[in-house]
């Protein structure tokens, strides 16, 4: 994905078997094409603050990063927001002040922005820059902003934003050792501290505690099960620089081995070196790793879909159901 010489972190470089297995595809209504198109005008508006020439960077960027069509919400799957129209289209009976939705639409949008834009900066992905730093800052000062404005308004107090930005700050910046796929999940709930937090804002505004808790419950499976999926597609890269994902903690002994083998020969050779990969391709499908870490993702799927059809979100629990199917059986 390029545009106006811009890169993007998120263009795949190298296609292995791994990389091809993904969700199955979700229709997309009107309402929630319409609510996509809202949270990318809503980005788009952030770039306006900036002076005039570092605003035209920042939207071309944007635009670049997400493959030139300005669509960066694109870049997500559906369920992480559709959730901002499937809560209050079946609220029960109670009509949230559109206020509040409207603030929700913006935070949760950059909320996903900031989690992806901090990723990427963190990780060298994309080059740091005062500009790119700037509209981090715009991003997470607005983001802030809304948060409370939110729970002012749903009556929740200042310590629930501030718990959930605590959790996604301390968990990203020291994470903590993990031995198993279930730790490196429930680190992975952390990790996601804005991305749960406008959920349990709008469910408290549609339906008191027990909505929230559905929501927050809803994104936090689906999560999961698209960081576990992440990191079957990602083990070419993960492999090269080194990281301990769920699919090395899912590996016995004989997998790390080769693992690390791929590791060396491809370091020493600058890139994924065909006969060690071919190894542990082969240990990783042959093992079971791939087939627990895949009933994994389904796992996560069916309780989001469960709990989602439990409190009548029937288009959110379709959209579920829909990237289910799509993994290999």
């Amino acid at each position: 994905m390029t545009d106006g010489g811009f890169d993007s972190p998120l263009r795949i470089r190298l296609r292995t078997e791994f990389s091809q297995i993904g969700f199955g595809a979700v229709a997309v209504g009107p309402e929630v094409a319409a609510l996509r198109a809202t949270m990318n005008a809503r980005l788009m508006a952030l770039a306006a603050v900036l002076p005039p020439r570092l605003a035209a960077e920042a939207r071309a960027t944007l635009q670049g990063y997400s493959g030139g069509d300005g669509d960066f919400f694109r870049l997500f799957y559906v369920p992480i927001w559709s959730f901002l129209h499937w809560l209050p289209a079946v609220g029960r009976g109670v009509a949230p002040d559109p206020k509040v939705t409207e603030a929700a639409r913006e935070a949760h949008g950059l909320s996903l922005f900031l989690h992806l834009w901090d990723d990427h900066l963190c990780d060298g992905q994309l080059a740091t820059d005062l500009l790119r730093l700037h509209l981090r800052t715009t991003a997470w000062h607005r983001f802030s902003s809304l948060s409370e404005e939110l729970g002012r308004r749903v009556g929740v107090g200042h310590g629930v934003v501030e718990t959930h930005v605590a959790d996604y700050l301390d968990s990203l910046h020291h994470p903590a050792p993990v031995t198993d796929v279930g730790a490196y999940s429930r680190q992975f709930c952390r990790q996601i501290g804005i991305w749960t937090l406008t959920p349990r804002l709008l469910g408290q505004a549609v339906g008191g505690p027990e909505i929230a808790a559905a929501a927050v419950q809803c994104i936090v499976s689906f999560a999961v099960a698209w960081r576990l999926l992440d990191d079957i597609q990602d083990i070419h890269q993960d492999v090269m620089e080194g990281k301990q994902t769920a699919v090395w903690l899912e590996l016995d002994d004989t997998g790390r081995r080769c693992w690390s083998a791929c590791r060396a020969a491809s370091g020493a050779a600058g890139q994924l070196d065909p006969a060690t990969w071919s190894e542990l391709a082969a240990v990783v499908r042959e093992s079971g790793c791939l087939q627990r870490l895949l009933g994994h993702v389904a796992g996560h799927l069916r309780s989001a879909a469960a709990t989602a059809a439990a409190q009548g979100w029937g288009g959110m629990a379709s959209e579920l159901e829909q990237c289910r199917l799509g993994l290999p059986r």
